[in-house]
């Protein structure tokens, strides 16, 4: 089977950010900082005087509120703008032991059985090489029959750690 795709900025960035925050350390900070910031807010305003200095509670809150996704915006928008490789239309080829992947400037191959993890999501299917590098391939390019083969394909694979979606 052979898949055409091609990631925009705008899908790469929603996934970095989908990524990111769907981490419990990561909802957990968020959740914590939102708190932290109400509460320096009210201490400022007088409203509450459940903090003494609310110094902190307001730089920390803030910073996770508004740094942090800013920093995941720009480090996306840095990272796919330097990686000419993620912007090109890629062609994968799925066999039944390997992964064929052919960019307007690149090529390789990867034996699925060699993969770190192979994970789905609402939108993609995230083909890990390694736990930091993953081959992204959008859900938008393939039909239902199609999704419905890779899953198949995956879920044969032997010692390769697999999480589909179940349909």
């Amino acid at each position: 089977m052979v898949v055409k795709t091609h990631i925009t900025l705008q899908q790469y960035i929603k996934l970095m950010y989908f990524l990111t925050y769907r981490k419990g350390g990561t909802i957990y900070i968020s959740i914590i900082a939102v708190i932290m910031f109400v509460t320096g807010i009210l201490s400022v305003a007088g409203i509450s005087d459940m903090q003494t200095d609310p110094t902190f509670a307001l730089v920390f809150g803030a910073f996770v509120i508004f740094v942090l996704p800013v920093s995941v915006y720009l480090s996306a928008k840095k990272n796919f703008n330097s990686n000419k490789r993620l912007s090109e239309t890629i062609d994968y080829e799925f066999t039944s032991d390997k992964m064929i992947v052919r960019g307007e400037t690149f090529h390789s191959e990867l034996g699925l059985n060699e993969t770190f993890k192979i994970e789905e999501l609402k939108n993609w299917f995230l083909i890990y090489q390694s736990k930091q590098t993953a081959n992204f391939v959008s859900k938008a390019s393939l039909n239902t029959v199609e999704i419905s083969e890779l899953r198949s394909l995956f879920n044969s694979l032997s010692g390769v750690k697999v999480k589909l979606k179940r349909k």
